[in-house]
């Protein structure tokens, strides 16, 4: 717990020293936002644009220990990853933010996608381990009517996830247009296809 927090300090603290010290050099109004083609898509004033991520993330330190209270010892280690990656994706936003909006060649779309795949990667290892009724994983009436549903939907959802964040990086690898359209098309099928196996398992196993 507390080598985790000391991680986020210090995420927090690199995010918002590298915001104070580009701030004068960034220009008033920045891009926060981007198309598929990496055109800014929405911008903000500058004071605005730099305080959201560190914003996000210092809730994110305040609230840790209460957001674990409910949490299953056997998925307090995955509550910890899911932290910190949470932690080191908005302050990896807020670093590439600022680089783009000081002129740097940076292709913020295929960043994100990267890093989207990464997040999805990382969900797909650890979802298999949720316990039943504590909050997390797939919990819908399907999956919550008996242990044999649940374990098998989240076997199964593990290795949709996995695929689903492959797919956006190695597309992007490949340099495929349209990769953030693609990419929000890949997560909402892996979701669909998650909740679709539960039900197809809650079919068959019901009576068990």
């Amino acid at each position: 717990m507390r080598r985790s927090k000391g991680i986020s300090l210090f995420l927090i603290a690199i995010t918002v020293l590298v915001s104070v010290g580009a701030y004068a050099f960034l220009p008033d109004s920045i891009a926060i936002q981007f198309s598929g083609n990496n055109e800014p898509s929405n911008a903000a004033p500058k004071y605005i644009g730099l305080l959201i991520a560190p914003a996000v993330m210092i809730f994110f330190h305040v609230t840790k220990e209460m957001r674990s209270r409910g949490v299953h010892r056997a998925n307090l280690l995955d509550t910890t990853v899911f932290f910190l990656l949470s932690q080191g994706v908005l302050a990896c936003i807020q670093l590439f933010t600022i680089g783009y909006n000081l002129g740097l060649n940076l292709n913020i779309s295929a960043y994100i996608n990267i890093l989207l795949g990464i997040v999805l990667i990382v969900i797909g290892n650890v979802l298999h381990r949720a316990v039943k009724g504590f909050g997390q994983g797939i919990s819908n009436r399907w999956t919550l009517s008996n242990l044999t549903v649940w374990k098998k939907t989240h076997r199964v959802s593990s290795f949709i996830f996995i695929g689903a964040g492959v797919l956006p990086i190695a597309l992007n690898v490949v340099r495929q247009p349209y990769l953030t359209s693609i990419s929000a098309f890949i997560l909402g099928a892996s979701i669909l296809l998650c909740y679709v196996s539960s039900y197809l398992f809650y079919l068959k196993y019901r009576n068990v």
